[in-house]
């Protein structure tokens, strides 16, 4: 922040979004262009968590690692999973999920925060009464300074912007396909067999 500049990690961010749009409307392409990859090269930036975010990933992860810390948060979890099943989740894994966090966390939070601050603006109806919520539940002492989770979990209205503005623009634009588990699943009054994964299944055929 003091040299206002980054090492080229946000251009790596950018371009692996821009290459998981791609691969979440259209899997198979991921397989072509590995293959191609060598004549064609990163064409899709489908390595670029690979490359510095990773390494920042790793060196954060063993900074963590040599003072110890007893924060709560997600590398936490990773690591006490790590320990719970050692034998299915190694020092890899934890680095490829923890920076898949760095470019998937920032870009979704950031989407969802403009999407909710962009309805509020354009209903300005909405935006005060959502004011007028946060200025009830500070008068009756309900709100810390910042504000805890359960506390923003507990306000209804603030709940139902954030909802809704997710409902409108959805962070994540990508197909997010689902399997129905063994012994099927009845869902909006269709009874769908089991092991059929939504990406994939015709469900014209069950008109």
């Amino acid at each position: 922040m003091d040299a206002q500049a980054d090492d080229g990690s946000f251009a790596q961010i950018e371009g692996a979004l821009q290459s998981a749009a791609w691969i979440g409307q259209v899997p198979w392409l991921y397989w072509l262009h590995d293959r191609l990859m060598p004549i064609i090269g990163n064409r899709l930036a489908l390595n670029n968590r690979h490359g510095s975010l990773r390494t920042l990933a790793a060196k954060e992860i063993s900074a963590r690692m040599d003072r110890g810390s007893e924060r709560k948060d997600i590398l936490s979890k990773l690591h006490k999973a790590q320990s719970d099943k050692p034998g299915e989740l190694d020092d890899n894994a934890v680095i490829s999920m923890a920076t898949s966090n760095i470019f998937a966390g920032s870009d979704t939070t950031a989407i969802s925060t403009r999407a909710i601050i962009y309805y509020l603006l354009k209903n300005p109806q909405y935006k005060q009464r959502l004011i007028e919520e946060i200025d009830d539940f500070r008068r009756q002492g309900k709100l810390s300074n910042p504000v805890k989770l359960a506390e923003a979990d507990a306000m209804p209205y603030l709940q139902a912007v954030m909802y809704e503005a997710l409902r409108c623009h959805p962070a994540v634009g990508m197909s997010l396909p689902r399997v129905t588990p063994a012994g099927g699943a009845p869902i909006a009054n269709t009874f769908i067999p089991g092991g059929v994964c939504s990406s994939s299944f015709d469900f014209g055929q069950l008109s």
